[in-house]
């Protein structure tokens, strides 16, 4: 529910509501980000979805909230494939409890990778969000897979984000022995390469803000 409250508290920062796709997709690059400013590994919990990387307690957490007063739902739209699109801020209260996780110790590096994420997707458009992750290269593995696919974002010896990490810090490390690869660094050689990647993509009949 931390990371939920987090996102959308990070989104109202650039005047952004989320829906239930986008919200799925931020939290899935803050996973990745929060990964590379040494937070604990998230839980395997994304596994590969017709719309993406899709965590279900991101809902069943959402929800949780909506039920506490936390979070507000609104413009809940039923669509013609019988699933619902809705938009999600926090209440009051909610960026309340947020200003007292803002606080906590153990939640500072989850703050810094929110701030840090919000950032580079505004930079590159909160409506690219899909498309975005779907140019993390350990969902572009799953994804021919099938749906339920686990997505394991730190595992170092296949293409996933920590493989990507992996090669970056090499390069670096060939080009001079002070070169590291720091967190912004990181953060900004993964955005640019999701970036770069999904230019490289032809998307047919591109929807500037997905639903869901």
């Amino acid at each position: 529910m931390s990371d939920v409250a987090i996102t959308l508290a990070t989104a109202s920062v650039y005047e952004q509501r989320l829906n239930r796709i986008r919200l799925q997709k931020f939290i899935y690059l803050l996973d990745i980000v929060g990964y590379m400013y040494e937070v604990l590994p998230p839980a395997a919990n994304h596994i590969s979805y017709k719309n993406g990387p899709w965590d279900r307690a991101i809902q069943n957490a959402v929800d949780s909230l909506a039920f506490r007063g936390l979070v507000e739902i609104s413009d809940v739209e039923s669509l013609p494939n019988g699933n619902f699109s809705s938009q999600y801020t926090l209440t009051l209260a909610g960026e309340e409890w947020v200003k007292i996780l803002a606080g906590q110790e153990t939640f500072k590096l989850l703050f810094e990778a929110a701030s840090i994420t919000g950032k580079k997707v505004e930079k590159l458009g909160w409506w690219r969000l899909k498309n975005l992750v779907y140019a993390e290269p350990t969902y572009v593995q799953k994804k021919y897979l099938g749906f339920g696919q686990k997505i394991d974002i730190t595992d170092g010896t296949k293409n996933t984000a920590a493989y990507l990490m992996g090669i970056f810090n090499r390069l670096l490390e060939e080009r001079g022995h002070n070169a590291e690869l720091n967190r912004e660094l990181a953060t900004e050689l993964f955005f640019r390469f999701l970036d770069n990647y999904d230019r490289t993509v032809k998307h047919p009949n591109v929807v500037r803000e997905g639903v869901g």
